[in-house]
Protein backbone atom coordinates (compact mmCIF):
# COMPACT_ATOMS: atom_id res chain seq x y z
CA UNK A 1 0.00 0.00 0.00
CA UNK A 2 0.87 3.90 -0.84
CA UNK A 3 0.35 6.71 1.30
CA UNK A 4 -2.55 8.70 -0.51
CA UNK A 5 -1.77 9.36 -4.17
CA UNK A 6 1.75 8.64 -3.73
CA UNK A 7 1.37 5.88 -6.12
CA UNK A 8 3.55 6.92 -8.67
CA UNK A 9 6.12 8.17 -6.15
CA UNK A 10 6.23 4.81 -4.82
CA UNK A 11 6.97 2.95 -7.56
CA UNK A 12 9.71 5.02 -8.97
CA UNK A 13 11.60 4.70 -5.72
CA UNK A 14 11.09 0.76 -5.82
CA UNK A 15 12.37 0.98 -9.00
CA UNK A 16 15.45 2.74 -8.05
CA UNK A 17 16.23 0.19 -5.25
CA UNK A 18 15.99 -2.64 -7.79
CA UNK A 19 12.25 -3.93 -7.28
CA UNK A 20 10.00 -4.44 -10.37
CA UNK A 21 7.06 -2.37 -9.48
CA UNK A 22 4.25 -2.45 -11.29
CA UNK A 23 1.02 0.61 -11.24
CA UNK A 24 -2.31 -0.47 -13.15
CA UNK A 25 -3.33 2.74 -14.52
CA UNK A 26 -7.18 3.41 -16.16
CA UNK A 27 -7.92 6.74 -18.15
CA UNK A 28 -10.25 8.64 -16.37
CA UNK A 29 -12.12 11.97 -18.11
CA UNK A 30 -11.11 14.66 -15.25
CA UNK A 31 -12.53 18.44 -14.98
CA UNK A 32 -9.80 20.84 -15.62
CA UNK A 33 -9.27 23.25 -11.78
CA UNK A 34 -9.59 26.38 -13.44
CA UNK A 35 -11.36 26.31 -16.16
CA UNK A 36 -14.18 24.08 -14.97
CA UNK A 37 -15.94 23.69 -18.85
CA UNK A 38 -12.65 21.73 -19.78
CA UNK A 39 -12.25 18.37 -19.26
CA UNK A 40 -8.78 16.56 -19.97
CA UNK A 41 -7.88 12.59 -20.57
CA UNK A 42 -6.32 11.44 -17.03
CA UNK A 43 -4.35 8.80 -16.12
CA UNK A 44 -5.71 7.34 -12.65
CA UNK A 45 -4.63 4.23 -10.31
CA UNK A 46 -6.98 1.03 -10.98
CA UNK A 47 -6.38 0.78 -7.42
CA UNK A 48 -5.86 3.58 -5.40
CA UNK A 49 -3.11 3.29 -2.84
CA UNK A 50 -2.10 0.08 -4.50
CA UNK A 51 0.65 -1.09 -6.20
CA UNK A 52 2.10 -4.74 -7.32
CA UNK A 53 6.14 -5.14 -6.21
CA UNK A 54 7.90 -8.56 -7.53
CA UNK A 55 10.06 -10.44 -5.02
CA UNK A 56 9.96 -13.73 -3.31
CA UNK A 57 9.57 -13.19 0.48
CA UNK A 58 11.23 -16.49 1.56
CA UNK A 59 14.15 -15.86 0.29
CA UNK A 60 14.51 -11.58 -1.04
CA UNK A 61 15.32 -9.03 0.90
CA UNK A 62 11.62 -6.96 1.41
CA UNK A 63 11.51 -4.96 4.58
CA UNK A 64 13.18 -2.26 2.63
CA UNK A 65 10.40 -1.65 1.00
CA UNK A 66 8.58 -0.75 3.60
CA UNK A 67 10.88 2.19 4.47
CA UNK A 68 10.58 3.06 0.72
CA UNK A 69 8.98 6.63 0.17
CA UNK A 70 5.34 6.77 -0.83
CA UNK A 71 5.08 2.83 0.55
CA UNK A 72 3.01 2.91 3.69
CA UNK A 73 2.98 -1.16 4.36
CA UNK A 74 2.84 -4.43 2.95
CA UNK A 75 -0.41 -6.57 2.37
CA UNK A 76 0.45 -9.13 5.00
CA UNK A 77 -0.44 -12.32 7.13
CA UNK A 78 1.09 -11.99 10.40
CA UNK A 79 4.19 -11.09 9.92
CA UNK A 80 5.03 -12.24 6.17
CA UNK A 81 3.30 -10.61 2.81
CA UNK A 82 0.66 -12.13 0.49
CA UNK A 83 1.91 -13.39 -2.54
CA UNK A 84 -0.94 -12.66 -5.59
CA UNK A 85 -2.03 -15.45 -7.10
CA UNK A 86 -0.86 -16.84 -10.24
CA UNK A 87 -1.71 -15.27 -13.34
CA UNK A 88 -3.36 -12.27 -11.63
CA UNK A 89 -0.98 -9.45 -12.08
CA UNK A 90 0.15 -10.61 -15.77
CA UNK A 91 -4.16 -10.55 -16.67
CA UNK A 92 -3.99 -6.65 -15.40
CA UNK A 93 -0.94 -6.29 -17.88
CA UNK A 94 -2.64 -7.62 -20.75
CA UNK A 95 -5.69 -5.08 -20.40
CA UNK A 96 -2.92 -2.41 -20.04
CA UNK A 97 -4.03 -1.14 -23.09
CA UNK A 98 -7.68 -1.11 -23.32
CA UNK A 99 -7.58 0.81 -20.10
CA UNK A 100 -5.06 3.53 -20.95
CA UNK A 101 -7.47 4.71 -23.91
CA UNK A 102 -10.38 6.88 -23.25
CA UNK A 103 -13.34 6.09 -25.04
CA UNK A 104 -16.29 8.39 -26.05
CA UNK A 105 -19.69 7.16 -24.04
CA UNK A 106 -22.32 5.94 -26.25
CA UNK A 107 -26.03 5.74 -25.29
CA UNK A 108 -27.80 2.56 -25.01
CA UNK A 109 -29.85 3.14 -28.06
CA UNK A 110 -29.42 5.92 -31.45
CA UNK A 111 -31.85 7.59 -34.07
CA UNK A 112 -30.91 4.23 -37.02
CA UNK A 113 -30.40 1.57 -34.67
CA UNK A 114 -32.24 -1.70 -35.30
CA UNK A 115 -34.20 -3.25 -32.62
CA UNK A 116 -36.42 -5.63 -31.77
CA UNK A 117 -39.47 -5.32 -29.58
CA UNK A 118 -39.61 -7.65 -26.88
CA UNK A 119 -41.79 -8.82 -23.69
CA UNK A 120 -44.36 -6.11 -22.56
CA UNK A 121 -45.39 -4.52 -25.63
CA UNK A 122 -48.37 -6.22 -28.06
CA UNK A 123 -46.11 -6.11 -30.78
CA UNK A 124 -43.96 -8.42 -29.12
CA UNK A 125 -41.17 -9.63 -31.57
CA UNK A 126 -41.72 -7.48 -34.49
CA UNK A 127 -38.38 -5.49 -35.97
CA UNK A 128 -38.29 -2.00 -36.53
CA UNK A 129 -35.72 1.12 -36.76
CA UNK A 130 -35.58 3.83 -33.97
CA UNK A 131 -36.97 7.07 -35.20
CA UNK A 132 -36.85 9.33 -31.74
CA UNK A 133 -35.27 8.98 -28.40
CA UNK A 134 -37.04 10.92 -25.22
CA UNK A 135 -35.92 9.60 -21.57
CA UNK A 136 -37.62 6.75 -21.13
CA UNK A 137 -39.02 5.97 -24.44
CA UNK A 138 -38.10 5.87 -27.90
CA UNK A 139 -40.49 6.09 -31.50
CA UNK A 140 -39.71 3.19 -33.40
CA UNK A 141 -40.92 2.78 -37.01
CA UNK A 142 -41.99 -0.95 -37.84
CA UNK A 143 -44.00 -2.15 -41.21
CA UNK A 144 -47.33 -2.91 -39.38
CA UNK A 145 -50.75 -3.32 -41.36
CA UNK A 146 -49.21 -3.38 -45.09
CA UNK A 147 -47.38 0.08 -44.02
CA UNK A 148 -45.04 1.87 -41.77
CA UNK A 149 -46.19 2.97 -38.31
CA UNK A 150 -44.57 4.88 -35.57
CA UNK A 151 -44.64 3.13 -32.42
CA UNK A 152 -44.00 4.33 -28.73
CA UNK A 153 -42.39 2.00 -26.38
CA UNK A 154 -40.41 2.13 -23.26
CA UNK A 155 -36.30 1.35 -23.93
CA UNK A 156 -36.40 -1.66 -21.53
CA UNK A 157 -38.44 -3.32 -24.39
CA UNK A 158 -36.09 -2.76 -27.38
CA UNK A 159 -33.37 -5.27 -27.72
CA UNK A 160 -30.15 -4.48 -30.27
CA UNK A 161 -30.33 -6.61 -33.61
Amino acid sequence: MSHPQAERRAAQHLDRQGYQAYLPLLAVRQRDRVVRSMWHAVQVPLFPRYLFVRFDATRDPWRPVLHTLGVASLVRVGNLPIACPDGAVEALVATEDGRRTLEAPRALYAPGDAVSLGAGTALEGHQGVIVKLRRSTASVAILLLGGLRQVTVPLDALHRL
